[in-house]
């Protein structure tokens, strides 16, 4: 587990990897990898802004096509921030496992 000949980044990533693949599934493990990056938000593949213009390109132009039952569902959403770069012609529903991570996003949504 430790990111040998990489000093103090090599400590910091070990506080954030997980031991095994199988943490992944642990609200545990989410939870401590969203108190040690604190305020850092964290994307998986992609940037939020480019995820952003992703979404809002799949949904219909016309605005009498687009209607309040569309539903974007963001999951495993943990502190990202593409849903708020979305426009507010549909709803988006973030959800994870991590309750400090959706409170995280909560707290920036807010802002």
């Amino acid at each position: 587990r430790t990111v040998q000949h990489m000093g103090i980044l090599g400590h910091m990533l070990d506080d954030l990897l997980p031991l095994s693949e199988d943490e992944f599934r642990e609200r545990q493990y989410w939870d401590s990898f969203y108190k040690v990056r604190g305020e850092r938000v964290f994307e998986w593949y992609v940037e939020g802004d480019r995820f952003a213009r992703l979404v809002e390109e799949r949904l219909p132009d016309n605005e009498e096509e687009l209607n309040e039952n569309i539903l974007v569902l963001n999951l495993g959403c943990g502190t990202c921030r593409w849903p708020m770069n979305v426009s507010k012609r549909v709803r988006i529903l973030s959800v994870d496992n991590s309750h400090v991570g959706v409170e995280k996003a909560r707290e920036a949504a807010r802002v």
